[in-house]
């Protein structure tokens, strides 16, 4: 807890509640199932899960931003790795 009073992390919530760590890994479970099926993004349902916490716009921008450069990534992996990409 030192660390999060070093980053001024006060936030009204907690994820040792459980509810609030359940709906975290739901919105999560939900995003990948709708940018799967429908190829709606995956941000989109975490954006709202995470500004429903109460976390700042700021940092739900961030980590929805890291979240799309990661899965980005992996499918450029994929596709070099199927040879999709001609180079």
């Amino acid at each position: 807890m030192i660390y999060y009073r070093k980053i001024k992390y006060n936030y009204s919530y907690r994820l040792e509640i459980i509810k609030n760590y359940l709906l975290i890994v739901a919105a999560s479970f939900l995003g990948g199932f709708n940018g799967g099926a429908f190829g709606l993004g995956s941000s989109t349902t975490m954006i709202f899960a995470l500004l429903f916490l109460g976390i700042e716009p700021t940092v739900v921008t961030a980590t929805v931003g890291y979240q799309i450069l990661f899965s980005n990534s992996a499918s450029l992996l994929e596709a070099f790795i199927t040879n999709e990409i001609l180079l």
